[in-house]
């Protein structure tokens, strides 16, 4: 019996994993249509809605395309939840805010653009994202958010400079993944400091959030091929920071140390 006991739990995991492995192979085709009809579906209506009805109809018609997209893992059995103690505080400020995270998956970005819609954060955004995907370059060139080339830091830096006059008049957010690529396997990568010291220089009067985006690197590791099945992620708002308080150089320390400590507890349970 000692012996054996070894063997079938080694057969029951293995079972198990393959099981999955099958489930979201059978699951992938159903998501990966669904994702593109979405995108294709939502292009015309960003289209007509900006072109008829103006900024707010685009960002009010991405919002609806942004939950969409997050809710069809359902179809994978897996599912987000956002932990925020600050949501009426950042509701209710009339400040502009800087919202500061790691970065894991493409699927960070609409987490970020439905949770503080009320916010419409505004990217920095590299430009090969903004080309050629249906719905999703249409919405970054088209409202207001900052496209930059990673190689050229001028034009980097001046892309960030012009969008920041209209995030402070309107008290919107600008959002930034300072981290610069997307982690691979989830753990944190240094922080970049230009474009993030760029916006704190230029917003001193904005709200700093840091958040924490755990386990969305697992929604694509295999690069979508399969759909992972049942994986459970999302992100956590940490406290709030002013500023005032910090130079733009230990600010920057300070939030890649808290953000950091946070994903790992995340995604060790």
């Amino acid at each position: 019996m000692f012996f054996k006991r070894p063997l079938f739990y080694v057969f029951s995991i293995t079972f198990c994993f393959n099981m999955k492995k099958i489930i979201s192979w059978l699951f992938t085709p159903l998501f990966l249509i669904v994702f593109g009809l979405l995108l294709l579906i939502f292009h015309p209506l960003m289209w007509i809605s900006h072109r008829l009805f103006g900024l707010k109809a685009l960002e009010n018609v991405t919002s609806q395309l942004q939950i969409l997209l997050l809710n069809m893992f359902v179809l994978t059995f897996s599912w987000f939840k956002v932990t925020n103690p600050y949501k009426k505080m950042l509701k209710d400020t009339k400040r502009p805010l800087i919202i500061v995270g790691n970065h894991q998956s493409m699927f960070d970005i609409p987490l970020i653009l439905w949770y503080f819609r009320k916010k419409s954060p505004k990217f920095v955004a590299k430009k090969e994202v903004g080309k050629g995907i249906p719905s999703i370059s249409y919405f970054l060139h088209n409202g207001k958010h900052m496209i930059i080339d990673r190689k050229d830091k001028d034009q980097a830096l001046t892309a960030i400079e012009r969008g920041i006059p209209a995030i402070i008049e309107n008290n919107w957010s600008a959002a930034i993944f300072p981290e610069g690529t997307r982690s691979k396997d989830g753990k944190g990568k240094p922080f970049k400091t230009a474009g993030l010291t760029k916006l704190l220089e230029m917003m001193p009067n904005a709200l700093v959030v840091p958040v924490a985006i755990g386990n969305t690197w697992l929604l694509g590791k295999d690069n979508y091929l399969p759909v992972p099945f049942n994986v459970k992620y999302g992100f956590e708002v940490l406290t709030p920071i002013e500023p005032a308080n910090f130079t733009p150089e230990n600010l920057i320390i300070f939030l890649e140390k808290e953000i950091k400590a946070v994903v790992d507890k995340m995604q060790a349970k």
